[in-house]
């Protein structure tokens, strides 16, 4: 009835479960030293420490191989150095369980995968069960990680990745969150703007006694009664001014 549009096969994640990969900085530089030093298409293997869905790229090893431009293989005895290493250590059983990260240099040429890549990527992430991880460096300093999910069935290309510093970043984001909510504060919170207070001395009691104190007293009347202290006043300022007895408006005084 209907046949499949042209267009490739999608995979289309609905949600965020990205593997976080984890290098130490010394794994980081020592593949750089690598691909710096080897003028041939190189390749190294790594252990890896797996905690939830975080994956840190503990230490990496160079096993024997033959290497030309395009190429790398490792020889049937080049991982004997590092089994005789991990039993040296006591961890012998980290070659099989921990040892799923494969990096390999493209030297001067750009660091996506090839079809010879994608099929190794398939072998490498069959043998190592339920997941295998792999870079592709070049001597521009690029890099191109991708984590194979072979339980899901699900490739995740071209991921980025963290550099391990040695900083516990749980403990020192709970730290500050704690630290920034308590000490951080709205500026309006640190700096309260100051209330407005009541400058008038009006009604006061020390307002009062220095109007009291300062004011001058009047001459008392001389036709008061003995005891009174009335101070002396012309006249209430309100009330119209009494005409002096005798005096007549000048409509009254007749024309000479």
């Amino acid at each position: 009835m209907f046949l499949r549009s042209g267009d490739d096969q999608r995979l289309t994640l609905i949600r965020s479960d990205v593997p976080t990969i984890i290098f130490k900085p010394e794994v980081l530089y020592a593949q750089k030293c690598i691909v710096e030093l080897c003028k041939e298409e190189v390749g190294w293997v790594g252990m890896v420490k797996k905690e939830g869905n975080t994956y840190l790229i503990e230490e990496i090893f160079l096993p024997s191989q033959g290497a030309h431009g395009t190429e790398c293989e490792i020889l049937a005895n080049g991982y004997i150095p590092i089994e005789e290493e991990m039993t040296r250590r006591g961890t012998f059983d980290r070659m099989f369980n921990d040892l799923k990260f494969w990096g390999h240099s493209h030297v001067n040429m750009g660091v996506g995968p090839s079809s010879e890549d994608r099929k190794s990527a398939i072998k490498r992430c069959t043998d190592a069960g339920d997941y295998f991880i792999r870079c592709i460096c070049n001597k521009d300093g690029k890099m191109h990680l991708s984590f194979f999910d072979n339980l899901k069935g699900v490739a995740y290309e071209n991921i980025d990745w963290i550099v391990d510093d040695g900083v516990d970043r749980n403990r020192v984001r709970e730290k500050f969150s704690q630290l920034v909510k308590d000490n951080v504060l709205p500026w309006d919170v640190a700096f309260p703007k100051p209330k407005p207070e009541l400058t008038s001395t009006v009604g006061t009691t020390d307002a009062l006694k220095k109007l009291v104190d300062g004011a001058p007293v009047p001459p008392l009347r001389q036709n008061a009664n003995e005891g009174d202290e009335w101070p002396l006043f012309d006249r209430d300022f309100d009330e119209t001014p009494r005409r002096p007895k005798g005096v007549r408006r000048r409509s009254q005084v007749a024309p000479a």
